[in-house]
């Protein structure tokens, strides 16, 4: 189908990175026709699962995207981080493959401003070398005459500033993201903590207006909570 072959799939762990490339997706989509996206949720943090799982579905259904759910990746662990990382896109490609989809799009993004982005140089060259290379890996299983699947990292190299404009560019929905409700968990409380503040911090900076979802809402499983979306979630000035 030619709509199918112009599918992106999603790596999502719910964050907001990949809540941007979700939302970039769904206006190539509208502006070129295309067949929109697939997410494939993965944990990028072990204790935060759940959270993460369960806002990459939210997403999904906000942008009405397929979630696929053939696939389940390996949470990451905190050792071996490369070689998890590898196996997580090897995953991934063929996953697209499989499913007609053109690329795979890795939304990994490091916390920097301008001044500590320098500190990332090196994470950010590997992260795009590990890309390339899984890409190439992924063609020795291409059937002869199909074309290969690459994987795409478009937002590694953006600082957190950067990443906050695109979410008010867009008018994305930053309420969807893994850590914006409070959890009841310690350890996944723990590292929500450090996504929400400096994201938070990042948002305010670019004009975005903190809207809230109703109390409802609010307290719901983010599943739920994307079939009630705030109006009014726009930069001020614009």
């Amino acid at each position: 189908m030619e709509g199918a072959s112009r599918q992106t799939l999603i790596l999502s762990d719910g964050g907001l990175p990949a809540l941007v490339a979700a939302a970039i997706e769904a206006e190539r989509s509208l502006a070129e026709g295309g067949g929109g996206a697939m997410l494939l949720p993965w944990a990028s943090l072990p204790a935060a699962q759940a959270e993460q799982q369960a806002a990459a579905h939210a997403q999904a259904r906000f942008f009405r995207f397929q979630v696929l759910e053939d696939v389940s990746p390996t949470p990451i662990p905190s050792r071996a981080h490369g070689a998890s990382q590898t196996m997580l896109l090897v995953a991934a490609a063929e996953a697209a493959s499989r499913h007609g989809c053109e690329r795979v799009v890795w939304p990994l993004q490091f916390h920097s401003d301008h001044e500590t982005i320098g500190r990332h140089i090196e994470a950010i060259a590997g992260a795009v070398d590990r890309a390339q290379l899984v890409g190439r890996l992924a063609m020795l299983d291409t059937p002869p005459g199909a074309e290969a699947v690459p994987v795409e990292v478009p937002l590694v190299d953006l600082t957190d500033a950067q990443l906050a404009d695109l979410v008010v560019d867009l008018d994305a929905p930053a309420y969807l993201a893994w850590w914006w409700r409070r959890l009841s968990d310690p350890g996944a409380e723990l590292a929500a903590e450090q996504e929400r503040g400096p994201w938070l911090a990042a948002l305010r900076n670019a004009g975005w207006i903190r809207q809230e979802p109703s109390p409802a809402v609010a307290r719901a499983e983010p599943a739920l909570a994307a079939d009630q979306v705030p109006t009014g979630t726009h930069a001020a000035g614009v």
